[in-house]
């Protein structure tokens, strides 16, 4: 599981990339590991908007600064697989370093 309070904008990750639909059972096509930057935005006060509540500190963004890819937030993360998924795009951090 990773701690979001270590990601800040120009951390370096190990991470691996895959392309593919969110079908019940697609298993994805990992890409190599590789170390990447990465791009954070967070709310710096909470946020209340109806029913949403986001405390300071919460991801609105997050994405490699290396290459265009998708941004996630941290609705995006998905702790059973340990990844991020938007769309048709995903990303697992293996390792910050």
């Amino acid at each position: 599981m990773i701690d979001f309070n270590q990601l800040q904008t120009g951390t370096k990750v190990l991470a691996r990339f895959a392309k593919g639909d969110n079908l019940e059972g697609d298993a994805p096509n990992w890409e190599q590991p590789k170390v990447v930057t990465l791009y954070v935005q967070k709310t710096e006060k909470d946020y209340k908007k109806g029913k949403v509540f986001r405390p300071a500190g919460t991801i609105v963004c997050l994405t490699p600064q290396d290459f265009a890819w998708a941004e996630y937030g941290a609705e995006d993360y998905n702790v059973e697989y340990n990844e991020f998924t938007c769309e048709e795009y995903r990303m697992q951090i293996l390792e910050i370093k």
